[in-house]
């Protein structure tokens, strides 16, 4: 599938009286004023929480924001072209329209959607842009998957010596944050301006009606209780198999106690385990991806994975967004994904819920969740004309993202217009309090990809010791290099 396309949206001063460049109502009807009224109906409540940054006034001059839309999917967490009335939506349009208001600029959007296919013409363009110096970008949102690779090309600004960027306020991630900085540098942040951050939070969907009819205990209840373990998720799931079709085989017209369309839904349990890749120590990068816990974890979730009957791990998934998931045919109990599978579920003909995935064991204190890596940063390119404009963007950006658009994803879409019930409102706060980050998952592609050797390792039975034992010279040495450059960058 070619994914390919270049959208540049402007976001002019012309919005606040009510027109749009990229389209306009033709009943009449305000853009501006409807998203407006729409966006209102879920703020932030008065936290006495207030945005410290001073006004600015940048003179009408135009700013460019570059957008990696991978899969076509992450752009609209950005920019919208105008208001439809949708509450997330609306919240976009009118964070940005705020935004350039509050700032005096003409801020466009420039969108580059691909896929994996076609990822290294992503790559390239934005490498080759900064590479030229001609400032075409002030600013780039991009995956956190293929951004922090651009650190080792020394073409990213450390953002730490820039003004007005807060990381102590509450609407950027406290966890990211204190994970990737080196040194107290950072190259790229995220937080409430990113909404892909919620959307990309791993979690566990469970039919509900198929709970009840299989007499399955409340699983909510076993969340609550600290008691939702990796072997209590092994324990329910196996209990559900059933030949629904009599062929004797197991296949995907079974009943399933717990679906897993992919590799990347092994991903959801690196945080979850507590599986650690680098350790800091004395100021010092250590590798223990090869420690004890780890190598215990990769044992146990293979056997759970490859090995449990009710459990059915579909390597073969062609679609991992949920739109042709077995699960929506009512016959799986439980199904691993991340909560934007939400948009995809609200046609379901069965009432289901939303579980965090599950501890290593009771004595681990908290949930943690994974983000799958298509959660968005924000960077500002070396070349950036205006660097200072560039961080007072990303704090505006940040603080009415948190005012309005996370709180219209998170209480009013998620808990109101997806979840069927208010235990799943509980259990989405539990998956949002448990985010957790690791500096190898951050920093994965400059270590050549180091997060994806736990689900690798998983998918082919292999040992974890003889695995990481191959691959650990190379990635200390990545490590140790990669941790030289963030210190020596912009020096």
């Amino acid at each position: 599938m070619n994914y390919k396309k270049h959208l540049i949206i402007p976001i002019t001063l012309a919005i606040i009286v009510g027109s749009f460049s990229c389209g306009t109502k033709t009943d009449g009807s305000d853009d501006t004023s409807s998203a407006k009224e729409t966006a209102e109906t879920s703020v932030q409540e008065d936290t006495g929480v207030k945005s410290e940054l001073p006004k600015l006034d940048f003179g009408g001059k135009d700013f460019t924001i570059f957008v990696e839309d991978y899969g076509g999917v992450c752009g609209p967490e950005f920019c919208t072209e105008e208001a439809d009335g949708d509450i997330v939506n609306d919240a976009v349009y009118m964070r940005n329209v705020t935004v350039s208001e509050q700032l005096n600029l003409n801020i466009k959007w420039e969108l580059f959607t691909h896929g994996w296919n076609d990822r290294s013409e992503f790559t390239n363009k934005f490498r080759s842009s900064v590479f030229a110096g001609d400032g075409s970008y002030d600013l780039a949102a991009g995956t956190g998957y293929f951004m922090p690779a651009f650190v080792s090309d020394r073409i990213l600004y450390d953002m730490s010596s820039l003004p007005y960027i807060d990381i102590s306020k509450p609407w950027w991630s406290k966890e990211f944050m204190e994970v990737s900085a080196v040194d107290g540098k950072y190259y790229f942040v995220t937080g409430d301006a990113c909404l892909g951050l919620i959307k990309n939070m791993y979690c566990v969907f469970e039919n509900l009606d198929l709970a009840e009819t299989l007499g399955v205990e409340n699983l909510y209840d076993v969340v609550r209780e600290g008691r939702w373990t990796l072997d209590k998720m092994k324990e329910t799931a196996a209990a559900q198999y059933a030949d629904l079709n009599g062929n004797t085989k197991i296949d995907r017209d079974d009943r399933f106690g717990l679906l897993m369309d992919g590799g990347n839904h092994i991903t959801g349990f690196f945080e979850a385990l507590e599986v650690d890749i680098v350790e800091f120590r004395n100021g010092q990068p250590e590798f223990i991806y090869d420690n004890a816990h780890n190598t215990d974890v990769v044992e146990k979730l293979t056997s759970f994975v490859m090995n449990t009957e009710g459990i059915y791990f579909d390597e073969q998934a062609n679609d991992e967004t949920a739109d042709n998931s077995i699960f929506r045919d009512g016959n799986v109990l439980m199904s691993t994904g991340w909560l934007n599978h939400t948009e995809s579920f609200r046609d379901l003909s069965f009432s289901y819920g939303v579980l965090p995935y599950p501890k290593w064991d009771e004595s681990q204190t908290e949930y943690k969740t994974s983000v799958f890596p298509c959660y968005s940063v924000l960077t500002v390119p070396v070349d950036s004309h205006d660097k200072e404009c560039a961080a007072a963007v990303c704090e505006a950006l940040a603080y009415e993202s948190w005012k309005s658009v996370t709180p219209a994803y998170f209480e009013t879409a998620l808990k109101v217009k997806y979840a069927n019930d208010s235990d799943s409102a509980q259990m989405f706060d539990i998956i949002r309090d448990g985010i957790s980050f690791d500096f190898g998952y951050v920093y994965t592609l400059p270590l050549n990809a180091i997060n994806d050797k736990f689900k690798d390792c998983v998918r082919q039975e292999d040992s974890w010791a003889s695995f990481i034992a191959k691959i650990k010279p190379a990635a200390v040495e990545k490590l140790n290099e990669l941790v030289d450059q963030i210190r020596d960058m912009n020096n």
